[in-house]
């Protein structure tokens, strides 16, 4: 297990944002894991874990409403999304996918779309980079 740096920038078709905090990572066989712990707006915990191959990724969130999101190009996911006024319906496409590992990281680019209940989509991209850091960079 090694200590990362992580930057996820995530834009949809309203907002940008971009956070920059630390985790863990570690490798499985072919999948890698990333795992950080975050505050949400309530100032309620959420551990996050991401798992990753060079042609999939899942991405899980635990914390108030859990979450778990499944990436593979070209791939159609239909899946209940719980939210603070229940139960909803979605379908997720994943319209690109790039992971590029290195040795002291990697970089990994997302770009789809979401459908909530039927309605129109929404589109969304998330870049994930996270390099391997010396304990000390973490003070």
């Amino acid at each position: 297990m090694r200590e990362a740096k992580i930057t996820i920038k995530t834009k949809d078709d309203f907002n940008e944002t971009e956070i920059i905090l630390y985790g863990e990572s570690w490798t499985e066989g072919d999948t890698q894991f990333l795992v950080y712990v975050d505050k949400s707006q309530e100032d309620k915990t959420n551990k996050t874990v991401i798992a990753f191959d060079d042609n999939s990724l899942s991405y899980q969130k635990y914390g108030k409403y859990n979450m778990e999101l499944n990436f593979e190009i070209n791939n159609k996911l239909n899946f209940p999304l719980e939210t603070e006024y229940g139960t909803m319906a979605v379908e997720l496409s994943t319209k690109k996918l790039v992971i590029e590992r290195t040795e002291k990281g990697a970089n990994i680019d997302i770009d789809y779309t979401l459908i909530f209940s039927e309605t129109q989509g929404v589109n969304y991209s998330i870049n994930i980079e996270f390099k391997y850091v010396l304990s000390k960079e973490m003070i």
